[in-house]
């Protein structure tokens, strides 16, 4: 009878054992899976600078597409923007808008864009070049011409509710030239969206 006592006293002491154990495994491992490892920080800043630089391309095609909803789309709504205009976001593409209206076209070019990623802010420098042609009968000033802009984006990000934008865009230019002898040219692009480049990325 001692023996068997004893016998049920260790399976229970075992079991109990075993218990607290799956316990304490469970609970480790909710804990490690809850925990950012080095792999999960390293992707998270892989995916923040792809949705930067896709914001950033994105500004350049809705000024040179006129979609002006979209130009403004990478800007959180408190943004604000300093160098060759001071003022808000929203005040900036309305005067990109008042000049490009009465451009014939524009192209505007991203380039060598760097971005850093801190947590829920990044910084980022962005070369541009900005080309806009004005025909003979387009309105524009000093028309007909061709201009070459070539200059940099110094931009702070904030990630909000899971969404990167722009919270500070300084404006830099660097230099630029203008030819007031351009030639007449017919362009393939259109400057709202019945431009093919919305129908081929399904917008």
């Amino acid at each position: 009878m001692t023996s068997l006592l004893k016998r049920t006293a260790t399976v229970a002491g075992v079991f109990a054992a075993g218990v607290l154990a799956g316990v304490w495994m469970t609970d480790a491992a909710a804990g490690q899976k809850a925990a950012t490892t080095p792999a999960d920080a390293a992707m998270d800043v892989v995916v923040a600078k792809d949705e930067i630089r896709e914001r950033l391309y994105t500004y350049g095609r809705g000024l040179d597409r006129a979609d002006w909803a979209l130009a403004l789309s990478p800007y959180h709504a408190d943004a604000q923007v300093r160098g060759v205009f001071t003022g808000t976001a929203k005040g900036w593409i309305d005067a990109a808008r008042r000049t490009l209206e009465r451009e014939t076209a524009s192209s505007h070019q991203m380039t060598n864009i760097l971005i850093t990623v801190d947590a829920d802010r990044a910084g980022s420098e962005t070369y541009f070049i900005v080309s806009q042609h004005a025909a003979a009968d387009s309105g524009a000033a000093n028309a007909p011409h061709t201009s070459l802009v070539r200059g940099r984006y110094l931009d702070r990000w904030a990630r909000r509710d899971g969404r990167w934008a722009i919270t500070d865009r300084e404006i830099i230019v660097d230099f630029s030239t203008n030819d007031l002898t351009a030639s007449p040219f017919r362009s393939a692009g259109r400057r709202d969206r019945t431009d093919p480049s919305y129908a081929v990325l399904g917008e």
